[in-house]
């Protein structure tokens, strides 16, 4: 056979081989493109429905007559202007009128406090109640009488005390008594007889587990002293 012939037959070839691999010659194709990868299910699982919880509303003090321990902390933010109230009654009644006992108690038909300051006139030798304005002789020496100091006084203290000895804010605080505050002197004691002298203490009754408890909580160290 003459060479340029089998040039020809050669060139037919290569370019058969070079139209196949650009154009799918001979039966070859292109490779698919990559599948989309698949979405995990826990990227298609629905978030649950936001659910809207109705806002709680705060107790107010002496709901329905009730005093709590809860109480305290809105006693704290008042009792300066409570007391404040109190001396003024009592200096209209005598000038020489001296705090010896703060009694805070809720009023019956409000949900407020009720302040009830215990005053003693030398001049007079009587008692003085603030909120009442009653009066009562005073069978006692003057000198024997102590002034209660309210300087220290703080109801977030003694809320603080109680909530460290176990009691919740919602326990019970006896309406008979409420809250009692007087200073401990050898001459008029006040407070468990261990208790030590010359110190201020909140004393209330407390309904806990179906019982009443008499507690007494010192107004320096906040010892709680229970009965």
């Amino acid at each position: 056979m003459p060479r340029h012939r089998n040039r020809r037959a050669a060139n037919a070839i290569g370019g058969c081989l070079l139209v196949a691999l650009l154009a799918g010659c001979g039966g070859l194709s292109a490779p698919a493109p990559p599948a989309a990868p698949r979405e995990s299910p826990e990227a298609a699982t629905p978030l649950p429905p936001t659910v809207s919880l109705p806002p709680t509303t705060p107790r107010r003090p002496c709901t329905e007559g009730r005093l709590v321990i809860g109480d305290l902390i809105a006693i704290d933010a008042e009792w300066v202007r409570g007391v404040t109230d109190a001396v003024e009654r009592a200096a209209a009644w005598q000038d020489d009128a001296q705090l010896v006992q703060l009694g805070v108690a809720c009023r019956v038909l409000e949900p407020s406090f009720r302040w009830q300051g215990l005053f003693y006139s030398a001049a007079e030798q009587s008692f003085f109640l603030s909120d009442t304005g009653e009066t009562e002789p005073a069978e006692v020496e003057s000198a024997s009488v102590p002034s209660l100091p309210t300087g220290g006084l703080s109801f977030v203290g003694f809320q603080r005390a109680l909530a460290r000895a176990g009691f919740a804010d919602d326990t019970e605080i006896s309406a008979a008594g409420g809250i009692e505050i007087r200073l401990n002197v050898e001459s008029d004691p006040f407070g468990p007889p261990n208790a030590p002298k010359g110190v201020v203490y909140y004393h209330v009754a407390l309904t806990s587990q179906g019982e009443v408890l008499d507690v007494f909580v010192d107004a320096d160290a906040w010892v709680v002293y229970r009965y």
